[in-house]
Parts: structure tokens; sequence; C-alpha cells
């Protein structure tokens, strides 16, 4: 029974560190894709555009969420390996 509930404990612990790392990774992630994106950015890329025959904004702002998304799949897939080497363990 002891056993059971220590089980139950392990895995709610890793549910937890699991849930504390996805929100802190996300705000990062949204803190660097309002800086990166924001106005200042913006207006820069506007001007570009009126030089370049494709919408730079369009074009950058498809590579920022590139980026995101590999680099969100990138540290799921790491958070996926340590907690499963957890998991293993009980």
């Amino acid at each position: 029974m002891l056993d059971t509930v220590f089980r139950i404990l392990k895995i709610t612990v890793i549910i937890a560190v699991c849930a504390v790392f996805m929100a802190a990774i996300s705000g990062f992630l949204n803190l660097i894709t309002n800086l990166v994106f924001g106005n200042i950015v913006g207006e820069i890329l506007g001007l570009i555009s009126m030089y370049l025959p494709f919408n730079a904004l369009t074009v950058f702002g498809a590579l920022g969420t590139a980026t995101t998304a590999i680099l969100s799949f990138l540290i799921a897939k790491k958070i996926f390996d340590l907690t499963s080497w957890g998991i293993s363990s009980i």
C-alpha cells in the first residue's frame, strides 16, 4: 500500500515539474516573439518591404514562427526524455 502511494506521489511530482518547465518555456518564447515582432521591428520590416519585391514582415514572420515551433519541439523532446527516465524507474 505504501509503495503504491509512493509511486502516485512520484508521478505527481514529475507532472508538476513538467508543467512548471512548460509554463516557463512558453513564457520565454512569448517574450522572444513579442520582442522580435514588436512595433519597432515591424515598422523596420515595413520600410524594407517597400524596396523588396515581397513583404518582408510575412517572410520573416514565417521564419520566426518556424523557429519557435522547432524550439518548442526540441524542448518538449528534452522534457519527455527527462521524465521518461523518471517514470521508467517507477
